[in-house]
């Protein structure tokens, strides 16, 4: 997969090199509570792929219990952490982050909707 993004953004490839499923997600782990379908859909299917775009960086994360010290940095790198590993579990074709700060995810962001 070949693409121009935002100078934010990562794309992490999966195992499969088919893309027939995309879900856009607003945050980290909101793939997987509003994408069950897609995910199973795809899990062990050769023939399809899911795609998961997420728009936000992770910063603006609540911060209780174990999170509740950490920094924004700290809490970007732990939703990363956590958001490449549900990749992994749910065997996603591929996994893009465009790690835009919460406060920027909006329609009327040109830079977002370009992307």
């Amino acid at each position: 997969m070949t693409m121009q993004l935002n100078s934010r953004s990562e794309v992490i490839e999966g195992a499969k090199a088919v893309y027939t499923h995309l879900v856009f997600a607003a945050h980290q782990d909101d793939v997987e509570i509003m994408c069950g379908d897609g995910i199973v859909r795809c899990y062990d299917d050769a023939k399809k792929g899911l795609v998961a775009v997420i728009l936000s960086n992770g910063s603006g994360s609540p911060r209780s219990g174990r999170f509740a010290g950490f920094s924004d940095a700290q809490m970007v790198a732990a939703r990363r952490k956590e958001q490449i590993k549900a990749a992994k579990i749910g065997r996603y074709a591929a996994l893009i982050m465009l790690n835009y700060p919460s406060s920027e995810i909006s329609a009327d962001n040109a830079r977002l909707v370009e992307d």
